[in-house]
C-alpha cells in the first residue's frame, strides 16, 4: 500500500508539473473573482489575465475568454498568439461585449478564461450575475411612408416599434417624430409596455402624421425619433434621413428669365463624367447674376459647376456646365437649381440610375457591334466586285462578247 501511495503521489506530481504555464491573476472590470460580479446586457467587460511560464518555452499560445448560453452565437474574445518563457509573467487584456438581447431570466452565467497552445490547456472560471437595467427602452424600427423621398407639402406617415429591455413595466411612453429644420413634428403615446422577460414586451405606436411645409427647400433632412418615459426622466433618440423635393411656387417662377436644361440623361455610368448644360436667358431690362446649385448628389457623386456664377446682360444668354461623376451604383436623386441672388428661378428634380461601365478591351459594346457590321458590309462589296470582274474576263476570252463599231 505504501509503494502504491508513493507511485500515486509521483504520478500526480508529474501531471501537475506537466503544464507549461498557469494563470496567476484574473480580474473582470478590475475585480478579482469573489462571489459573482454584476454586469448588464450590452455592456463591454474588461478582462485582465496574468500568464506565468512554468517550464520550457511554449510557443503559439493564446488566451481566450468566452461565455455560453446565448442562442445566436458564442460570445468570445481571443488575444493574438504569443510565446511563454519559464518564470516570466505576461499580462493580457481582453474585451468581451455582452449582447443586448442576452437572456436574463436566469441571471447566473459562467465566464471561462483559458490559456491554450498546441498541447496544453489551463482554464479558470469567473461567476457573473447578468441583470437587465431598471429602465431600458429601445427603438426597434421606424417605418416611413411613402418612403425616404417626399415632396414639399406632403404628409409623411411614421410608425415606431418600441421594445422594453428593462425589468420595469413602463407607462405613458411619449413617441415623437420630427424634422427640426422644417419645424414639422407629431406626437403620440403608448399606454404601457411589459418588462423584458415577459410576453409582448414590444409594440408599435399608432401612426403619426407629419406634414411637410409647402415652401420646404430641396435637400436632405434629419428625421428625429424620440422616446420619453420614466416620468420624463429618460429619453432615447435615433435619427433617419429623408430627401425632400421642393415645389416651384409662383413667386420663384416669376423671374423674367428662361432656363433650359440640356443633355439630361436618366442613366449614368460609375466613374464616367456626365456634363449637364444649363442655359439661362435674361429677359429683364437689367443685367442678372445667376448661379447653379446642385442638391442631393454629394453622397454618391463628385460634382462641379463651371463657372460658379454667370453675369448675363439683358436679352442675352449664359451657360453653365454641371459635371457629375458617379461613385456608386444605384438609383439616386439629383436636383439642379438655378438661382438669381436668393430667389430660385427654376429647378429640375431627377431620378438617375447609375450603372457599372461595361466595355470589352476598352471598346463600348455598341461601337463594337457597329464596327463588325461595317467590316462585313465592306467584305461583301469587295467580294461582289471581284466576282463580277472574273465573270466578265472569262466571257470575253470565250468569245461570247463582241465589240462592234
Amino acid at each position: 500500500m505504501g509503494i502504491m501511495l508513493l507511485a500515486l503521489v509521483a504520478l500526480t506530481g508529474t501531471a501537475m508539473a506537466a503544464s507549461d504555464y498557469t494563470i496567476t491573476k484574473l480580474e473582470v472590470n478590475g475585480e478579482a473573482p469573489m462571489g459573482s460580479l454584476h454586469v448588464t446586457p450590452g455592456e463591454k467587460i474588461s478582462i485582465h489575465v496574468n500568464v506565468k511560464g512554468l517550464s520550457a518555452t511554449e510557443r503559439d499560445v493564446r488566451v481566450q475568454a468566452w461565455l455560453g448560453g446565448y442562442e445566436y452565437s458564442l460570445i468570445q474574445a481571443d488575444t493574438g498568439m504569443f510565446k511563454v518563457a519559464k518564470n516570466v509573467t505576461y499580462q493580457k487584456y481582453l474585451t468581451l461585449e455582452l449582447p443586448n438581447d442576452l437572456n436574463t431570466s436566469d441571471n447566473g452565467y459562467t465566464l471561462h478564461v483559458k490559456i491554450y497552445g498546441a498541447n496544453d490547456v489551463v482554464e479558470k472560471t469567473y461567476s457573473l450575475f447578468i441583470e437587465e437595467p431598471r429602465h431600458n427602452l429601445q427603438i426597434q424600427d421606424v417605418v416611413l411612408v411613402p418612403g425616404t423621398t417626399l415632396n414639399a407639402g406632403e404628409v409623411m406617415y411614421a410608425k415606431v416599434r418600441v421594445e422594453n429591455m428593462g425589468y420595469k413595466l413602463e407607462e405613458d411612453i411619449a413617441v415623437e417624430v420630427s424634422i427640426p429644420k422644417l419645424g414639422a413634428s407629431a406626437k403620440t403615446y403608448i399606454d404601457e409596455l411589459n418588462s423584458r422577460n415577459m410576453d409582448e414586451n414590444s409594440i408599435s405606436s399608432s401612426t403619426l402624421y407629419v406634414r411637410l411645409p409647402e415652401d420646404a427647400a430641396t435637400g436632405d433632412y434629419e428625421v428625429n425619433v424620440k422616446l420619453t418615459y420614466d416620468r420624463g426622466h429618460t429619453t432615447v433618440q435615433e435619427t433617419r434621413m429623408v430627401h425632400v423635393n421642393a415645389v416651384v411656387t409662383e413667386e420663384s417662377a416669376s423671374s423674367n428669365s428662361l432656363v433650359s436644361f440640356e443633355a439630361v440623361k436618366s442613366e449614368l455610368t460609375v466613374g464616367k463624367e456626365q456634363v449637364f448644360h444649363v442655359l439661362v436667358a435674361n429677359m429683364d431690362n437689367a443685367t442678372g447674376v445667376y448661379a447653379v446649385e446642385v442638391v442631393g448628389a454629394g453622397a454618391w457623386a463628385d460634382v462641379s459647376v463651371d463657372p460658379a456664377m454667370v453675369s448675363v446682360s439683358k436679352n442675352s444668354t449664359g451657360e453653365f456646365l454641371v459635371k457629375v461623376t458617379p461613385k456608386e451604383e444605384g438609383s439616386h436623386q439629383l436636383t439642379l437649381r438655378v438661382k438669381q441672388g436668393d430667389a430660385v428661378v427654376q429647378e429640375k428634380n431627377m431620378t438617375v440610375d447609375v450603372v457599372k461601365e461595361s466595355k470589352l478591351n476598352g471598346i463600348s459594346p455598341v461601337w463594337l457591334v457597329a464596327g463588325i457590321v461595317l467590316v462585313v458590309i465592306v467584305i461583301f462589296v469587295i467580294v461582289s466586285q471581284l466576282q463580277g470582274e472574273k465573270v466578265s474576263k472569262d466571257d470575253v476570252e470565250a468569245g461570247q462578247y463582241y465589240h462592234s463599231a
